[in-house]
């Protein structure tokens, strides 16, 4: 239960993304610095927006990640979108070293998938806990909820970096980042 209510605190899940996890259909994370910082507005909200459709076209459910406000998303509406689309190099650039801070200052982050792909332990522990939350009190039935979605965690963070641009100003290791 205080897994649950730390998420509540500091953790918003879109109703559309709660309803995907309560009956089971995929999710698909998404990383947000390409709505705020690698594109001009208004395409990088079209492309956000397109992108989701496609998700959804295919029988899952999109849901990008930022941090608004100083709260941490997941799933985001279209005004939220179109507000990073629109602030551009304004938001934050979130890393997970920049986390704690950005939550703090209670401003916007859009995260990177250095961010999304340090969480590892945390995400397979967090679909352990949903998996429990949703199925029947047995080891079997949550092992074959979470499991399923760590790997679609796994398979989001590794195309994701085959489609975020690099510059040549950006470090080339990962750790970099930290």
């Amino acid at each position: 239960m205080k897994t649950q209510q730390l998420n509540a605190e500091y953790l918003d899940i879109s109703p559309e993304v709660a309803q995907a996890l309560a009956e089971k259909k995929p999710v698909v994370a998404l990383e947000s610095t390409i709505i705020s910082h690698g594109m001009p507005y208004p395409d990088n909200v079209k492309m956000a927006l397109e992108v989701e459709q496609r998700i959804r076209d295919n029988g899952a459910i999109p849901a990008t990640i930022a941090v608004i406000n100083g709260r941490m998303k997941a799933g985001l509406s279209h005004d939220e979108i179109e507000m990073l689309g629109k602030e551009g190099h304004k938001v934050m650039k979130v890393s997970r070293r920049d986390l704690p801070f950005v939550i703090a200052q209670g401003i916007h982050g859009a995260t990177t998938v250095a961010s999304l792909k340090h969480k590892r332990p945390y995400i397979l522990v967090g679909a352990f806990v949903v998996g429990m939350l949703l199925t029947p009190p047995d080891v079997f039935s949550q092992t074959l909820l979470a499991i399923p979605m760590y790997l679609l965690f796994e398979v989001g963070v590794f195309f994701a970096r085959f489609y975020v641009p690099r510059s040549k100003a950006q470090p080339q290791d990962e750790e970099a980042e930290e």
